[in-house]
């Protein structure tokens, strides 16, 4: 049988080794052994190989996706014999990922910084409308107010999209299974 060869090889090793083998050197020793030893892959399994009565998805259903224009070259369809192959994506290297998680964060902390200092720019204008008696002073000091909050609610709907962006990236980055300490 061919799994006999590395369980006798495994056997081996870890009779000559001695000791528990609980270290987490030993693990990746014996781990990288048996990738060794271990025959690749001949078949992957997809979704299309499991019976639809059997599929149980923990994921709600996206919405749909706009249809594409139609002046891209329409594929040629799968053979239902044949499984459909698709190239990986290619996985960007860590100092990619903490650079966009970075970047995020960045525009995320900036915005955060002037939403409090234009929060404290309203307060002002308001406290100096309030104690102003010139009604021509007070108009001026409004219109300055009133362009401050637009401005204020701006920042605030910038700093939730950037909490959203960071959640998203965070996101897909669970879903490409990168280490979470690259967007640390």
């Amino acid at each position: 049988m061919p799994w006999t060869l590395p369980a006798i090889v495994m056997l081996i090793i870890a009779a000559t080794r001695g000791g528990n083998g609980g270290t987490l050197a030993d693990a990746a020793f014996y781990e990288s052994i048996r990738r060794a030893l271990t025959p690749a892959a001949t078949r992957s399994v997809t979704m299309a190989d499991i019976p639809l009565a059997e599929r149980r998805t923990a994921e709600p259903e996206s919405p749909p996706k706009p249809a594409e224009p139609p002046s891209k070259a329409v594929e040629p369809a799968a053979k239902p014999d044949e499984p459909v192959v698709k190239a990986a994506e290619p996985v960007a290297s860590e100092s990619d990922w903490r650079a966009r998680m970075a970047a995020a964060r960045t525009s995320l902390e900036s915005d955060e910084l002037l939403a409090e200092a234009l929060q404290g720019r309203v307060n002002g204008l308001t406290t100096q409308s309030i104690n102003l008696d010139d009604p021509a002073q007070r108009a001026a000091v409004q219109t300055q107010r009133t362009r401050a909050l637009t401005e204020l609610d701006r920042l605030t709907r910038q700093v939730e999209k950037d909490k959203l962006a960071i959640v998203a990236i965070e996101e897909d980055a669970r879903k490409k299974n990168i280490p979470p300490g690259w967007i640390r």
